[in-house]
């Protein structure tokens, strides 16, 4: 192997370990639920339109702070761990 291929390889191994993809896959679940809950309630509630593009863009936007945050601290196992 290379040295690119072993620096990715063992980004990838890092990024298991801190559980980063299963951070990754909760919080593209919790989004979509977000998302289709607001869809059904907004219009229900009156809410204008406009609402629904900006929960989708805080959610976006969050996401890089959720990774970082999986990629620092093992948030989704429970307990924070440094």
């Amino acid at each position: 192997m290379s040295d690119g291929q072993l620096i990715l390889a063992s980004l990838i191994a890092e990024l298991k370990e801190q559980r980063v993809f299963r951070t990754v896959l909760i919080y593209i679940a919790v989004a979509w639920l977000i998302i289709q809950a607001g869809d059904i309630i907004g219009p229900a509630l009156l809410l204008p339109t406009w609402i629904t593009m900006l929960v989708i863009v805080v959610l976006v936007l969050g996401m890089p702070f959720a990774v970082l945050l999986a990629w620092r601290f093992d948030i989704v196992g429970g307990e924070a761990t440094q």
